[in-house]
């Protein structure tokens, strides 16, 4: 990427309003739920990223309010092993918003065999072909992991 273009990208983020975002963050998870590409819980989603980075679209740790210092060890150490991948790391505001975002589009059939899903990370695989919203999160994090264009960290996802 030229200066010039990541310049542009940069400029059309800023431009945006913060829940445009959120919002194609959201239509992401639901798109990737409804073709199978979602991976969570810390373990599986390692796994895979040690076996295959490349087929990676975006890794989102959501935050949680509650103080576990081994969740906190597990995201530093996740977060750390993307950045020198060069994977996609995506912070978002609440896992019960993911919560809720997993029950109302996930089928009945990748509902059943996930008794307590973990939340506590997700793995979103590249689709066979890029919408405008997986463009646009990927442009966002990658401008994210150059310049922390971030105000607060995490993204807001709305309900």
């Amino acid at each position: 990427m030229t200066y010039t273009e990541h310049m542009q990208i940069m400029e059309d983020i800023k431009g945006k309003p913060p829940s445009t975002i959120g919002k194609a963050v959201k239509n992401v998870l639901i798109e990737a739920i409804e073709q199978d590409r979602v991976n969570y819980g810390v373990f599986e989603c390692v796994d895979i990223l040690e076996r295959d980075s490349e087929s990676v679209m975006v890794v989102i740790l959501p935050d949680f309010k509650v103080k576990d210092a081994a969740l906190r060890i597990q995201h530093t150490l996740i977060e750390a092993f993307c950045r020198e991948n060069e994977v996609k790391v995506l912070k978002v505001d609440c896992a019960t918003k993911v919560s809720t975002i997993f029950t109302s589009s996930a089928s009945k059939e990748v509902k059943d065999r996930t008794l307590v899903p973990d939340f506590s990370c997700l793995l979103v695989k590249n689709p066979d072909v890029f919408s405008t919203d997986d463009d646009f999160v990927c442009s966002y994090c990658e401008n994210f992991m150059l310049g922390g264009l971030v105000p607060h960290g995490c993204v807001e996802i709305p309900v």
